[in-house]
């Protein structure tokens, strides 16, 4: 009992991070990126910078989309 235990735990972490890995993509904006039908994507529509407690921060308005191609 105890052995098939320490197997299905040995077999958990060998294979679990596959299972919970996600796909990285580099989106270029104005470039959609295609997958399974959908293509994804942004653009930004403003951009401002604003000084705070002296120092610069840029602000961004990002729209991000989906459509069925």
């Amino acid at each position: 009992m105890l052995m098939k235990k320490i197997i299905f735990g040995a077999a958990l972490l060998i294979f679990a991070p596959d299972c919970f890995s996600q796909q990285i993509i580099d989106l270029e904006e104005n470039s959609p990126y295609s997958y399974n039908g959908l293509e994804y994507g942004f653009y930004i529509t403003n951009e401002r910078s604003r000084e705070v407690k002296g120092d610069d921060y840029d602000r961004y308005e990002v729209n991000l989309f989906v459509t069925v191609r």
